[in-house]
């Protein structure tokens, strides 16, 4: 299983990179590979599980790189040239994407209207719209007419920049649209009926402010619960990310595994009939897709439905395997459904959390043994974060160049606080009246002013977050081969793993040492993309800064000059800064 999983993420693979060098995502050959996984499909998948001569072997496994390839081409859309007709056309709102004071992001999908080239149909449009406190801002499900420009999606022009447009059309979108105000309209006042699970999600949402909690305390309960986090602030944000608690606010595989257990045990009783079985798996599958659908059906709950739910019917059918090959299989399903998932950050972090987990997890443990209960809890909590950050250590240092120290703390502290209110929040939803069980809307928010409390009080500590860790696409990728080599080790005590775990740590150093003298033996000028002169100058390990507008010196060193830095391995805290050009000069020449 775990070859053909392989080749299947070759094709995918080789499919991103065809979309990365040719200049449209349908790729003329396409025609043929479709062709080819046909045909081999019906010639070799009756005798698959047989396979005995190498031509049969390399059939089969090209018919999984056919399928990788093919999954992706239908993931990724077309992006599209910039349209400059402004001929009225007709969206539905797919989704609210975010939204905030004086501004909505929307995903909006063509209905119809003028389409001359025919490249409009069915395509999803990130669009940023202004509003104002007498705009009626519209709803899911509802037609709006529009009157503006298509654009392309961006494209990255400054070096360490987030490549936004890639990001884009990973999620689906082929362009994107700005909307001021008169450039667009409601059809009507009413939106498209919108499905039950929607309409149940929306009155649950609707309940819980109808609690009057503070702001604070119904942000967070929306997100632990039903997965909606457009109220969170960027304090609380920030205050997560530093506490190393953040993906408790996103509904993911803990929140997924909870609602499991939860079921599980009210489900107890069926175990001791075995003609209930099914029935019980059934109930199981059925309530995990239930809690997905209702918390908003992102990526992350998607996948984590799939694994639960293959564990589950594994359960059932009472045949041998292994928390892998559960993993694995879901993974072949969702990628299935949309290969773009598998360079989505989310899909990445989640999967890398649960293979550190299944490795590394049960090693750490056995280093420390006891028969006190509470230990033996306390020692499983923290050998699952550890595992968990072990897996996704390359990840989080590239992507975001930051460490939480005390995310072990966060985990001891806040997991079970978080088992807890969904318990209760789940069953104070389903009575529906808050009033009816006034002790435990009570107890509920006093528990979530405690979790918030104790987050604050982690991401305070001394050390709790370190910033701007220089850290680039090779230092992620070694430091990945590294932890893949001991996890090899670990499961099958191959020499040859710690050979090369060995080797990468030799190529970790010898990196290190290599881009540090290169650098120090050149420097390089980097005038920026930006509405006003912006300018840098790197000689040596020294980094000079100009900006002809001075007063946003702040925002060019968070999303301009921070991100140069980090992807050049240097600190953005020995930036320097200069109000003249010719001081800058000056400057130069004293060094």
């Amino acid at each position: 299983m775990y070859r053909v999983f392989s080749i299947f993420l070759v094709g995918i693979l080789s499919a991103k990179l065809l979309l990365e060098y040719m200049a449209t995502p349908q790729f003329p050959l396409q025609y043929l590979v479709y062709g080819i996984l046909v045909i081999l499909l019906m010639e070799q998948l009756p005798r698959a599980l047989k396979i005995k001569s190498p031509v049969q072997s390399l059939s089969f496994y090209l018919c999984f790189f056919a399928l990788g390839f093919y999954s992706f081409q239908r993931s990724v859309p077309e992006a599209l040239a910039d349209d400059r007709d402004e001929a009225l056309r007709l969206f539905k709102v797919e989704e609210i994407l975010k939204q905030k004071e004086g501004a909505l992001q929307l995903a909006l999908r063509f209905s119809e209207g003028n389409d001359s080239l025919g490249m409009l149909a069915d395509k999803l449009f990130w669009t940023h719209l202004r509003i104002d406190s007498c705009t009626i801002a519209p709803r899911q499900g509802q037609l709006i007419w529009l009157r503006a420009k298509i654009s392309k999606l961006p494209v990255v022009s400054n070096p360490g920049a987030f490549d936004f447009g890639a990001y884009l059309l990973q999620k689906g979108f082929a362009g994107q649209i700005f909307l001021r105000k008169g450039d667009w309209g409601l059809i009507d006042a009413e939106a498209q009926e919108a499905s039950a699970i929607k309409r149940w999600r929306n009155y649950l949402l609707k309940e819980i402010e109808s609690w009057h909690w503070q702001e604070e305390n119904e942000a967070v309960f929306k997100a632990l619960t039903l997965g909606y986090k457009n109220e969170l602030s960027k304090e609380l944000k920030a205050d997560f990310a530093a506490a190393g608690a953040m993906h408790l606010l996103a509904v993911s595989g803990l929140h997924v595994g909870i609602v499991y257990l939860l079921l599980s045990y009210l489900l107890v009783a069926l175990r001791y009939f075995k003609e209930l079985q099914l029935v019980r798996s059934l109930v199981l599958i059925g309530g995990i897709w239930l809690y997905a659908l209702m918390s908003g059906a992102s990526p992350s709950v998607l996948r984590s439905a799939t694994m639960f739910s293959i564990m589950a019917a594994v359960q059932n059918l009472e045949r041998p395997g292994t928390s892998f090959r559960a993993l694995f299989l879901s993974a072949f399903v969702l990628l299935i459904f949309n290969a773009a998932w598998l360079f989505d950050l989310g899909f990445q972090l989640s999967y890398s959390a649960l293979l550190g987990i299944l490795i590394w997890q049960a090693k750490i443990e056995s280093l420390f043994e006891t028969r006190f209960k509470p230990l033996i809890w306390l020692n499983k909590l923290l050998s699952v974060s550890l595992a968990a950050q072990i897996g996704t250590l390359p990840l989080t240092l590239y992507f975001f160049h930051q460490f939480p120290t005390y995310f072990w703390l966060s985990n001891i502290v806040m997991i079970p606080l978080v088992t807890v209110l969904m318990y209760a929040g789940f069953l104070l939803l389903l009575i529906g009246q808050a009033a009816l069980l006034p002790g435990l809307y009570e107890f509920l928010e006093k528990l979530l002013s405690t979790l918030i409390y104790l987050n604050e009080k982690i991401a305070d500590l001394p050390l709790a977050l370190v910033r701007d860790i220089p850290f680039d696409r090779v230092q992620a990728a070694i430091l990945g081969a590294l932890v893949i080599a001991l996890s090899v080790f670990l499961l099958h005590k191959r020499k040859l793993a710690l050979y090369a775990a060995l080797l990468t740590l030799f190529l970790w150093g010898s990196f290190q040492l290599g881009t540090r003298y290169l650098r120090i033996q050149s420097a390089a000028v980097q005038v920026y993309e930006s509405r006003s002169f912006v300018a840098s100058l790197r000689e040596g390990e020294n980094f000079y800064v100009y900006a002809k507008d001075s007063s946003q010196y702040a925002y060019y060193r968070k999303y301009l000059w921070r991100d140069h830095m980090l992807a050049l391995g240097l600190n953005p805290e020995e930036m320097q800064f200069f109000d003249t050009i010719s001081e800058l000069k000056f400057r130069r020449n004293l060094d």
